[in-house]
Order: structure tokens, then C-alpha cells, then sequence
């Protein structure tokens, strides 16, 4: 969902102060090293003639074979010794395409490179499993757990904090040959590895909620908690609503925001004034990609 970062409730700050930060070193996969420009540069390279290579018309025969050769050698080769195994088996894909009997092995040839890559990702790295405010990257297993009772299916919502946001931003966008910003992004879905992405200010901003009464924060606290709960509930409707846009996506969320808010013990009116309160102070302040055609209120 693209916002502006903003959130953040007083309580958090409280809360990690007051024993529950999670444990230095508990979670060695942050120490993995991070992809060099350089890596990830030949990554987007691969990604790109894979997108050609399933988008383009199922060609055999020699001159087939000639073409895709001649992408192969576009990549070049690998900028380091741990991304050589993966440029190694690209050089076995060519030949499969002399004949229809053997592009589906092609297909799974492509598959097992694309695991050999994305090992490095910080995204296909172990992630502590909490429910509790962190100040680390954390697979919420509370949230998880609401926002598949929701979709229906399984799910998992991962929190990253600042470091990890920037990284997993930029090398999805090296995957998906991508441009997004991370300082204008609060999340987004992968339905394909059936995950949602949530800066953690969000997911401790949620956390917080689930142990306060919301209602009685202050308005500021209050507008922080709504935000971070619908900007959840937005995330869930893109795997309800696969192709809506993100206004159509957006105007469900409100709509549905007073039921959902009942998960955190807000329901009645408290609900529809919190929704209100979200409506007219962050609504109402979001791009025209999220407000187009406006939300009008159900009878």
C-alpha cells in the first residue's frame, strides 16, 4: 500500500522500554550479507529474460535455441562465486528448447534456478516467529493468524524494520523488475508466496492496540492505531479482491473496517467513530490512487 510512513503510538516506545525487546543475536539470518550492486544488478538481468522466456510464444527448433543463447549471453556471467552455480545451470535451458518434448523440463530447470537465487533474499530467510512488540523484523504469528481466519487460507504477515524494509523493497524490485521507493511504501502482498509485508512500526502499532484500550488514547495514538489496523485490513483485501484497484481495494477496507476492528475489542459505536475518525484524517489525506471515485458511505 503506498503511503507515507507515519506510524508510530507513544505506547510502543513504552512497551519495548519495558522488557520487551527480543534478545540480541536471536535471529542469525539478519547477519546474512546482503546482495553487492553488482549482484544484484546480474539478478535483474535473470529475472528479466525469465519474464521473456514465460511471456514469450512457445518456440522449438534451432533458431529457438539460437535466440535464447543469445539472451543467456546477455546476463553474463556471475559477479560472484555464490551466484555461480545458478549462471552455470542457466547454460542448460537453451538446448531444451529444440523441442516441444522438453520445454516443461526447461520450466523446471527455470524453477530450480530461481531457488538457487532467492536464497539470498532477506525475504526466503528465517524470521523469529512473535506476537509481542519487537524492535527487529519479526513472522507475526497473531496477526498471521487473523489475517488468514479472514482470507481463508493460510497466510503470513512479516514485519520489517528499518533496515530489512529497505532491503526486501529493493530486492523484490530487482525481482520483479520494480521500481518502488521503501520511504513511500507501508506494505504490500505477495500471493505468490502467500505473504503480507508490513513495516514494523505498523505491527507493533497493532500490537500495542491489542493490549490498550484503544478508545481511550489520546486522538493522535487513536488515528495511529486506525491507520495501522486498516492499512492491515487493506493488505488482506488485495488477496480477496485480486484484481480490484487499489481504490476499490481501499473503499472495502473502510466499509469492513468496524467489523475487523471487533478482532481488537472494538465494536458498536466505538467501532464506526474510530472508522470516522480514519475516514476524515488519513482518507481524506491519501493519493489520488487510493481515493479515485471516492468511498461513499453504505446505508
Amino acid at each position: 500500500m503506498l503511503r507515507s510512513v507515519g506510524v508510530g503510538l507513544a505506547l510502543v516506545a513504552v512497551l519495548l522500554a519495558t522488557g520487551c525487546r527480543d534478545e540480541a543475536g536471536s535471529d542469525p539470518a539478519r547477519h546474512t550479507s546482503k546482495l553487492t550492486q553488482d549482484e544484484l544488478g546480474w539478478i535483474r538481468a535473470y529475472s528479466r529474460w525469465t519474464f521473456d522466456f514465460y511471456d514469450d510464444e512457445p518456440a522449438v527448433g534451432a533458431d529457438a535455441v539460437a535466440v535464447c543463447q543469445r539472451k543467456v549471453n546477455q546476463i553474463g556471467s556471475a559477479p560472484s562465486e555464490r551466484l555461480e552455480d545458478a549462471a552455470d545451470r542457466i547454460q542448460t535451458i537453451c538446448p531444451l528448447v529444440q523441442q516441444l518434448g522438453s520445454l516443461r523440463h526447461a520450466q523446471d530447470e527455470l524453477e530450480y534456478i530461481d531457488g538457487l537465487v532467492l536464497q539470498y533474499m532477506r525475504d526466503e530467510q528465517r524470521l523469529q516467529l512473535r506476537s509481542d512488540i519487537t524492535d527487529r523484523s519479526r513472522a507475526d504469528v497473531a496477526l498471521s493468524g487473523i489475517a488468514s481466519d479472514v482470507i481463508g487460507e493460510p497466510v503470513e504477515v512479516r514485519c520489517w524494520d528499518e533496515e530489512d524494509w529497505s532491503r526486501v523493497v529493493r530486492e523484490d524490485n530487482v525481482w520483479n523488475d520494480d521500481s518502488a521507493d521503501p520511504d513511500d511504501l507501508m506494505g504490500w502482498i505477495d500471493d505468490y508466496s502467500d505473504r503480507i509485508h508490513l513495516v514494523l512500526d505498523v505491527c507493533n502499532t497493532i500490537a500495542a492496540a491489542r493490549t490498550r484500550d484503544v478508545t481511550t488514547l489520546n486522538l493522535y495514538d487513536r488515528i495511529d492505531a486506525v491507520e495501522a489496523l486498516e492499512t492491515l485490513l487493506h493488505e488482506i483485501g488485495h488477496f480477496l479482491e485480486s484484481d480490484a484497484s487499489e481504490a476499490e481495494v481501499e473503499c472495502t477496507a473502510i466499509r469492513s473496517l468496524p467489523g475487523f476492528l471487533g478482532r481488537f475489542g472494538v465494536t458498536g459505536a466505538a467501532a464506526r467513530e474510530l472508522t470516522e475518525l480514519y475516514r476524515t484524517e488519513v482518507y481524506e489525506t491519501l493519493d489520488h490512487e487510493y481515493t479515485e471515485g471516492g468511498c461513499p458511505r453504505t446505508a
